[in-house]
């Protein structure tokens, strides 16, 4: 499919699901959405359901994120057409581990918006875990941006403390863009993810 369609196909979904988000769990966007740059952004979210990235993506209308994807829901047979319809990026689940990291470096090398959730997995019990590097890693390999998001209230709606589907307020806040100016060495990634996860913190809290 190419970007054109891709692009009208974004836009023709979104001013459909958004109104519905809007009504169904009372989507509530906080903060100034980041446009995109040259060098790519990262939105950086905590981790609460199953729905945070549609959520996220309608949060951050009118501009499209490149999500990343293992096979194991890309390629199901339903959905394929729509993941790929919407630029998603594929990456093999069984492939070595820098497959993901490559995937996303090269979306951003192509000034595109990703989305990576720094705790890696959904939360068990509501409170934001320890962030991974590989959010700070890709920031200081391309000088994209990174935006932290706080997500609150997705828990409630359906995650792994609620299991069911429930209709329950959500609202993404958008923080300032942060831009990796650590050591370019393990540490300083270290350091990097402390001050992210720090601002997500801050923005489920206010």
């Amino acid at each position: 499919m190419s970007e054109t369609l891709k692009r009208w196909f974004f836009y023709g979904q979104s001013l459909i699901l958004l109104p519905i988000l809007r009504v169904m769990f009372r989507l509530r966007i906080r903060g100034s959405r980041p446009r995109p740059f040259a060098q790519g952004v990262i939105l950086a979210p905590n981790h609460q359901s199953w729905i945070d990235a549609p959520m996220v993506q309608q949060a951050y209308y009118p501009f499209p994120i490149t999500f990343l994807m293992t096979e194991l829901y890309y390629d199901l047979p339903l959905l394929n057409w729509y993941f790929r319809a919407a630029g998603a990026r594929v990456v093999r689940e069984k492939g070595p581990s820098v497959a993901g990291l490559r995937a996303a470096r090269d979306a951003l090398l192509e000034g595109r918006t990703i989305c990576l959730f720094p705790e890696g997995e959904i939360t068990v019990d509501g409170t934001i875990g320890e962030g991974q590097r590989g959010v700070a890693r890709l920031a200081r390999r391309t000088g994209a941006r990174v935006v932290p998001v706080g997500i609150r209230g997705a828990i409630h709606t359906y995650s792994r403390v609620q299991p069911r589907l429930r209709l329950r307020p959500v609202e993404v806040s958008f923080g300032r863009p942060m831009t990796y100016a650590g050591n370019a060495d393990r540490e300083g990634e270290i350091e990097f993810t402390k001050q992210l996860m720090a601002r997500i913190q801050e923005l489920t809290e206010s």
